[in-house]
């Protein structure tokens, strides 16, 4: 990165807003996207021809759906939800997910939820859990997972006090993987990015599940690559 993304006052752990916003801009190291959510189109449009699908209904918004592919495995039902930043892409274009995870599970579903700036993050995490919620009262167990700012909303599924709400046990999430994912919101709230989601610091609090993990937790691997922002 430029030196010039260096210069000037701090604003989170040494980092001036030039260099905090750089590094929640794929663009920095990806300046063209276009050809890898081109790849994204194409292999989910393939296996939306491979793999039988419906979609369920967990609320009254329009986006409040889940498609549900069904598999080849012996595994729970595996729940995934997209990337995009909170506010772009959507469960389709994330379908090609299927093809690893439809061999492993009985049934791998993708939720839609709402998008920033017209959905609050508080109302999309609300969603998020809504829609884990259906799947468990269906199936009992399922596993989870999420990419990017989905790996955020994946991580909100381990707070103890949804898991009081909904009477959710560590025994009815069997594994999490969480890849590339934001997990604590105060940094974003300091970047650029809060130009969209205006978070306040008691949505940051709220919403950083690393202040409320349950205690009992299920196996979880967090991963990201080597050469990320």
């Amino acid at each position: 990165m430029s030196a010039a993304l260096g210069q000037g006052p701090t604003v989170w752990r040494g980092m001036t807003q030039a260099l905090l916003d750089a590094e929640y801009d794929q663009r920095t190291l990806v300046p063209d996207l276009g050809p890898h959510t081109a790849d994204w189109a194409n292999w989910s449009a393939a296996v939306r021809q491979a793999y039988p699908c419906k979609t369920l209904i967990y609320g009254a918004a329009p986006e409040e759906t889940v498609d549900v592919f069904l598999g080849a495995g012996d595994g729970p039902v595996h729940l995934h939800f997209h990337g995009g930043a909170w506010r772009a892409m959507s469960k389709r274009d994330a379908h090609f997910v299927v093809a690893g995870l439809g061999p492993l599970a009985r049934a791998v579903a993708l939720a839609d939820f709402g998008l920033a700036p017209e959905v609050r993050l508080t109302k999309i995490a609300a969603q998020v859990r809504a829609a884990a919620a259906r799947l468990i009262r269906e199936h009992g167990q399922i596993s989870i997972s999420g990419h990017s700012s989905g790996a955020h909303l994946t991580s909100l599924l381990l707070d103890r006090r949804w898991w009081a709400e909904a009477g959710v046990s560590a025994a009815q999430i069997r594994w999490v993987l969480l890849a590339s994912g934001p997990y604590d919101l105060e940094p974003v709230r300091l970047s650029s990015r809060n130009l969209y989601l205006t978070l306040t610091p008691e949505e940051v609090g709220a919403l950083s599940v690393r202040h409320h993990l349950a205690q009992e937790l299920p196996p979880i691997a967090v991963v990201w690559a080597d050469g990320e922002l």
